[in-house]
């Protein structure tokens, strides 16, 4: 978990810096794409607060 845990800030800092997105909000653009660009607002939620509990 720790190694885990290391690579997710690691990766968070570096997309930070090369494009100003936190992690979290690059994976809610993810889910949008794959979902065809539309999510009810209650997915996005759940998709959201399930990606900080990883965190």
């Amino acid at each position: 978990m720790r190694a885990h845990a290391t690579l997710m800030r690691q990766l968070d800092i570096d997309l930070r810096e090369s494009s100003g997105l936190r992690l979290a909000d690059f994976d809610v653009l993810a889910q949008l794409t794959a979902a065809g660009g539309e999510l009810q607002m209650t997915d996005l939620a759940v998709t959201a607060s399930s990606f900080r509990a990883r965190d």
